[in-house]
Protein backbone atom coordinates (compact mmCIF):
# COMPACT_ATOMS: atom_id res chain seq x y z
CA UNK A 1 0.00 0.00 0.00
CA UNK A 2 1.48 3.36 -0.63
CA UNK A 3 1.10 5.94 1.67
CA UNK A 4 1.57 9.65 2.08
CA UNK A 5 1.45 11.53 5.15
CA UNK A 6 0.92 15.75 5.38
CA UNK A 7 1.75 17.42 8.52
CA UNK A 8 -0.88 21.08 8.81
CA UNK A 9 1.33 23.56 9.31
CA UNK A 10 -1.75 26.06 10.33
CA UNK A 11 -0.31 28.50 12.35
CA UNK A 12 -3.86 30.01 13.23
CA UNK A 13 -5.25 26.59 13.40
CA UNK A 14 -2.42 25.66 15.75
CA UNK A 15 -2.21 28.72 18.37
CA UNK A 16 -6.07 27.80 18.77
CA UNK A 17 -5.15 24.26 20.05
CA UNK A 18 -2.83 25.57 22.24
CA UNK A 19 -5.00 27.66 23.55
CA UNK A 20 -7.46 25.23 24.40
CA UNK A 21 -5.00 22.37 25.40
CA UNK A 22 -3.80 25.28 28.34
CA UNK A 23 -7.70 25.15 29.39
CA UNK A 24 -8.59 21.76 28.57
CA UNK A 25 -7.12 18.21 30.22
CA UNK A 26 -8.68 16.32 27.65
CA UNK A 27 -8.56 17.25 24.27
CA UNK A 28 -9.24 13.86 22.85
CA UNK A 29 -13.31 14.65 22.39
CA UNK A 30 -11.87 17.96 20.56
CA UNK A 31 -10.12 16.42 18.13
CA UNK A 32 -12.57 13.98 17.40
CA UNK A 33 -15.54 16.83 16.63
CA UNK A 34 -12.39 18.45 14.72
CA UNK A 35 -11.92 14.82 12.74
CA UNK A 36 -15.81 14.27 12.41
CA UNK A 37 -15.89 17.62 10.42
CA UNK A 38 -13.30 17.30 8.44
CA UNK A 39 -14.31 13.96 7.66
CA UNK A 40 -18.01 15.09 6.59
CA UNK A 41 -16.78 17.80 4.55
CA UNK A 42 -14.45 15.68 2.84
CA UNK A 43 -17.13 13.24 2.02
CA UNK A 44 -19.44 15.54 0.73
CA UNK A 45 -17.24 16.94 -1.47
CA UNK A 46 -17.73 13.57 -3.12
CA UNK A 47 -21.16 14.40 -4.28
CA UNK A 48 -20.62 18.06 -5.41
CA UNK A 49 -17.03 16.75 -7.33
CA UNK A 50 -15.77 19.92 -6.06
CA UNK A 51 -12.20 20.35 -4.08
CA UNK A 52 -11.69 22.19 -0.94
CA UNK A 53 -10.75 25.08 -3.06
CA UNK A 54 -14.16 25.72 -4.53
CA UNK A 55 -13.22 24.10 -7.84
CA UNK A 56 -14.71 21.63 -9.92
CA UNK A 57 -12.73 18.63 -10.48
CA UNK A 58 -11.31 18.18 -14.02
CA UNK A 59 -13.16 15.12 -15.48
CA UNK A 60 -13.04 12.81 -17.86
CA UNK A 61 -16.37 11.41 -19.26
CA UNK A 62 -16.99 7.95 -17.90
CA UNK A 63 -18.78 5.70 -20.53
CA UNK A 64 -21.25 4.51 -17.15
CA UNK A 65 -21.71 7.87 -16.05
CA UNK A 66 -19.76 7.33 -13.24
CA UNK A 67 -19.02 11.01 -11.25
CA UNK A 68 -15.55 11.35 -10.90
CA UNK A 69 -13.35 9.87 -7.83
CA UNK A 70 -16.68 8.17 -7.38
CA UNK A 71 -16.55 5.43 -9.69
CA UNK A 72 -17.93 2.06 -9.79
CA UNK A 73 -17.53 1.45 -6.24
CA UNK A 74 -16.92 4.23 -4.43
CA UNK A 75 -13.91 3.32 -2.69
CA UNK A 76 -12.03 6.40 -2.56
CA UNK A 77 -14.29 7.72 -0.85
CA UNK A 78 -15.36 4.81 2.16
CA UNK A 79 -11.93 4.57 2.69
CA UNK A 80 -11.20 7.74 4.22
CA UNK A 81 -11.43 7.97 7.83
CA UNK A 82 -10.80 10.21 11.51
CA UNK A 83 -8.78 8.85 14.00
CA UNK A 84 -7.26 9.89 17.79
CA UNK A 85 -4.21 8.88 19.24
CA UNK A 86 -3.39 11.27 22.64
CA UNK A 87 -2.99 14.27 21.33
CA UNK A 88 -2.85 13.80 17.67
CA UNK A 89 -6.19 14.37 14.84
CA UNK A 90 -5.49 11.59 11.76
CA UNK A 91 -7.53 11.68 8.64
CA UNK A 92 -6.60 9.36 6.29
CA UNK A 93 -6.96 8.27 2.95
CA UNK A 94 -5.71 4.63 2.54
CA UNK A 95 -6.66 3.52 -1.38
CA UNK A 96 -3.44 3.06 -3.06
CA UNK A 97 -4.16 5.82 -5.60
CA UNK A 98 -5.04 8.83 -3.31
CA UNK A 99 -1.83 10.58 -3.24
CA UNK A 100 -2.15 10.88 -7.18
CA UNK A 101 -5.98 12.06 -7.12
CA UNK A 102 -4.95 14.62 -4.52
CA UNK A 103 -1.95 16.17 -5.57
CA UNK A 104 -1.98 15.32 -9.47
CA UNK A 105 1.02 13.82 -11.08
CA UNK A 106 2.20 11.46 -13.93
CA UNK A 107 1.56 7.47 -13.28
CA UNK A 108 4.37 5.70 -15.68
CA UNK A 109 3.52 2.38 -17.25
CA UNK A 110 6.30 0.18 -18.20
CA UNK A 111 6.30 -2.14 -21.60
CA UNK A 112 5.15 -5.43 -20.51
CA UNK A 113 3.98 -8.60 -21.86
CA UNK A 114 0.16 -9.35 -21.83
CA UNK A 115 -1.96 -12.39 -22.04
CA UNK A 116 -5.42 -12.62 -22.79
CA UNK A 117 -8.08 -15.01 -23.65
CA UNK A 118 -10.71 -14.95 -25.89
CA UNK A 119 -13.97 -17.17 -26.44
CA UNK A 120 -14.02 -19.60 -29.14
CA UNK A 121 -16.84 -21.63 -30.62
CA UNK A 122 -16.60 -25.90 -31.14
CA UNK A 123 -14.58 -25.09 -34.15
CA UNK A 124 -11.59 -23.10 -32.60
CA UNK A 125 -13.00 -19.98 -34.35
CA UNK A 126 -13.30 -16.33 -32.51
CA UNK A 127 -16.37 -15.48 -30.80
CA UNK A 128 -17.16 -12.03 -32.05
CA UNK A 129 -19.18 -9.72 -29.54
CA UNK A 130 -22.80 -8.40 -31.11
CA UNK A 131 -22.94 -5.92 -28.17
CA UNK A 132 -20.22 -4.34 -30.68
CA UNK A 133 -21.64 -5.58 -33.66
CA UNK A 134 -19.36 -8.49 -34.66
CA UNK A 135 -16.26 -6.27 -34.32
CA UNK A 136 -14.83 -7.30 -30.56
CA UNK A 137 -13.87 -10.06 -29.23
CA UNK A 138 -15.26 -12.06 -26.44
CA UNK A 139 -13.36 -12.08 -23.22
CA UNK A 140 -12.84 -15.90 -21.27
CA UNK A 141 -12.26 -16.78 -17.79
CA UNK A 142 -9.32 -19.14 -17.04
CA UNK A 143 -11.23 -21.76 -16.30
CA UNK A 144 -13.10 -21.72 -19.78
CA UNK A 145 -12.69 -24.79 -22.07
CA UNK A 146 -13.16 -23.21 -25.04
CA UNK A 147 -10.26 -19.99 -25.48
CA UNK A 148 -7.45 -19.11 -27.01
CA UNK A 149 -4.23 -17.38 -25.18
CA UNK A 150 -2.73 -15.03 -27.06
CA UNK A 151 0.22 -13.01 -25.37
CA UNK A 152 1.62 -9.88 -27.16
CA UNK A 153 3.58 -6.44 -26.07
CA UNK A 154 2.16 -3.42 -24.56
CA UNK A 155 4.43 -0.25 -25.05
CA UNK A 156 5.02 1.81 -22.21
CA UNK A 157 3.36 4.57 -21.96
CA UNK A 158 2.52 7.74 -19.02
CA UNK A 159 -0.69 9.04 -17.85
CA UNK A 160 -1.15 12.38 -16.68
CA UNK A 161 -3.50 12.91 -13.99
CA UNK A 162 -4.86 16.31 -12.70
CA UNK A 163 -4.75 17.06 -9.17
CA UNK A 164 -8.27 16.85 -7.75
CA UNK A 165 -7.87 17.54 -3.92
CA UNK A 166 -10.58 16.05 -1.90
CA UNK A 167 -8.54 16.41 1.51
CA UNK A 168 -8.63 20.20 3.14
CA UNK A 169 -4.56 20.19 3.17
CA UNK A 170 -2.07 21.29 0.44
CA UNK A 171 1.25 19.74 -0.47
CA UNK A 172 2.62 22.13 1.53
CA UNK A 173 0.87 20.91 4.62
CA UNK A 174 -1.33 24.50 4.44
CA UNK A 175 -5.16 24.25 4.79
CA UNK A 176 -7.19 25.76 2.89
CA UNK A 177 -8.87 29.01 3.87
CA UNK A 178 -12.31 27.38 3.83
CA UNK A 179 -11.36 24.61 6.03
CA UNK A 180 -9.05 26.80 8.11
CA UNK A 181 -12.04 28.82 8.93
CA UNK A 182 -14.33 25.83 9.99
CA UNK A 183 -11.96 24.35 11.90
CA UNK A 184 -11.25 27.34 14.25
CA UNK A 185 -14.85 27.92 14.33
CA UNK A 186 -15.04 24.34 15.86
CA UNK A 187 -12.25 25.32 18.28
CA UNK A 188 -13.49 28.61 19.58
CA UNK A 189 -16.91 26.68 19.94
CA UNK A 190 -15.30 24.92 22.75
CA UNK A 191 -13.24 27.91 23.57
CA UNK A 192 -16.80 29.48 24.56
CA UNK A 193 -18.28 26.75 26.47
CA UNK A 194 -18.13 26.45 30.07
CA UNK A 195 -16.24 23.11 30.15
CA UNK A 196 -13.35 24.52 28.21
Amino acid sequence: MTTFTLEIHDQAVRAALAALSARVADMQPVLHDIGEGILQRTKARFDTSTGPDGQTWQAKKTPNGYKTLVGETGDLRRQIASSVSGNTLTVQATAKYAAIHQFGGTIERPARQVTVRHRTDAKGNLLRSAIMNGKGLIFAKASHKRAVARTFAAKAYRIKMPARPFLPVRADGSLYADEQQLILAQINAWLADDKA
